[in-house]
């Protein structure tokens, strides 16, 4: 066998080796490649049976996202890996049966749809061709009535159900570490180490605090401190973790202007702790509504919405008048939601407005009070224009009428020019929207008036002041 000459074999070392940069340069092109899908729309339309579907279209294929859920306040978010955004604005105001908003962030090759939410609702998720549809209110996504709100839940078969009945066996389950890590933006990480993946504790912000509450979950006597965290600057200032008799609780108690996010991925969960502008914390109370109203649960099947609102009258001893257009039957679980925000369920779910006129709460059909209020101005107006004239001579002392006149019209908002006659008296010309005249005589520095009743009076109180 003839063996190479050590130029052959240094040839066959050269050659080897560019075989293997070029496979490594291909295997670094191949996650380039990945990371080619463009997001070009999303359409919102509304379903049967309160549903909402969310359609994303793509210039290529794309998999189903990946997502997790948050309660307080109703979110999902769904993460699109190697999808780059091409939409012309980043937040959306929707609007759409249980649907506020959409808000689409980019991050490191990973484009994220958030969905605001007035409640949480299961939802489905399928991928057609370069289209995805999320469809939310969809029963399909939950096998049994939801109990438990969780925070998120890993896809099984492209559905991702926010909600799920997972049993919580009462031994064994019991919070393992509980640390804390600063974020390379700044965020507070709160990273929950749990002994099984089906613990799923129950979100809530209270009195400027995120309170995680664990319920059948043990927590270490090594666990329960107070941790201080302010010296990694970030938001986050204290940790309380604290046992209870039927469960466990974790405190986070951040400073300033703030916002949150949960995710869990199997056994960890983590809460996210970020500095926000007073500009974006404004923006998330209107996207959460600022609801003040007392607390109440409503669980009914197929009740008449006027019922509803005859118990939410009953509840806030406000006296309500519906119209004979409210009608047909509403399905709705709410359980320790602010009545007036229950309301705002209601009347979003059935396209009804309202209207508050001392302790009178009128209910409507949005059309027919708007309509309402359109005849209520109309009549305002038609009474104005069929007002008597009355003529009225005013003199006016230690100061020019015609500048009288001029602040006159300009607080009634309306436009004059100023004549001179051959007597050489000043006339103050109304618009052709308005009625009377107003004409000064500048020998006697004397305000001639033809107006209503009304006008004079305010003529009259301007002179004075």
């Amino acid at each position: 066998m003839k063996k190479n000459t050590p130029i052959e074999q240094r040839k066959t070392v050269m050659n080897v080796s560019l075989i293997r940069l070029s496979v490594a340069l291909l295997g670094m092109a191949i996650p380039s490649m990945l990371y080619a899908a463009n997001l070009k729309d999303m359409d919102v339309v509304s379903l049967p049976g309160e549903r909402v579907e969310l359609k994303l279209v793509f210039d290529e294929p794309v998999a189903a996202p990946n997502g997790y859920t948050i309660d307080q306040p109703a979110r999902i978010a769904l993460d699109l890996p190697g999808v780059t955004s091409q939409l012309g604005e980043k937040r959306r105001a929707v609007g759409i049966g249980n649907v506020r908003n959409l808000t689409v962030v980019e991050s490191k090759n990973v484009t994220r749809l958030v969905v605001g939410l007035n409640t949480l609702v299961p939802y489905t998720t399928r991928a057609e061709g370069n289209n995805i549809f999320i469809v939310l209110g969809d029963k399909a996504a939950v096998a049994t009535t939801a109990t438990t709100s969780v925070i998120s839940t890993k896809p099984t078969n492209n559905i991702t159900p926010p909600v799920t009945t997972k049993s919580v066996a009462s031994i064994g389950n019991a919070i393992e570490n509980i640390d804390f890590r600063r974020g390379d933006n700044g965020e507070g990480n709160i990273v929950v180490k749990l002994s099984n993946s089906t613990i799923s504790p129950d979100v809530q912000e209270r009195g400027g605090k995120i309170v995680l509450n664990f319920p059948k979950t043990q927590l270490p006597e090594s666990l329960r401190v107070r941790l201080d965290v302010k010296d990694f600057a970030t938001p986050v200032q204290f940790i309380n973790s604290t046992a209870k008799s039927d469960g466990s609780s974790i405190s986070i108690e951040p400073k300033g202007n703030y916002d949150y996010l949960v995710f869990q991925a199997n056994d960890e969960l983590t809460v996210s702790v970020k500095h926000v502008s007073a500009e974006e914390k404004q923006r998330r109370l209107e996207d959460q509504g600022v609801f003040k109203g007392d607390t109440l649960s409503l669980n009914f099947q197929d009740i008449e919405v006027r019922s509803v609102l005859q118990i939410l009258a009953d509840f806030t001893k406000l006296n309500l008048v519906a119209t004979d257009s409210v009608t047909g039957n509403i399905t709705l679980r709410l359980q320790n939601v602010p009545w007036d925000q229950a309301l705002d369920i209601i009347m979003r779910t059935r396209g009804l407005a309202k209207r508050q006129e001392g302790n009178i709460l009128i209910i409507a059909p949005a059309d027919e009070l708007a309509e309402s209020a359109r005849r209520m101005f109309d009549a305002e107006q038609t009474l104005k224009a069929t007002q008597p004239l009355r003529r009225e001579l005013i003199p006016v002392n230690y100061a020019d009428a015609t500048s009288i006149i001029a602040l006159f019209q300009a607080t009634m908002s309306q436009t004059n020019s100023v004549q001179t006659n051959q007597n050489g008296a000043y006339n103050a010309n109304m618009t052709s929207n308005d009625r009377g005249s107003l004409t000064v005589d500048k020998r006697t520095n004397t305000i001639i008036a033809y107006q209503t009743e009304e006008r004079l009076e305010e003529l009259r109180r301007i002179i004075a002041q």
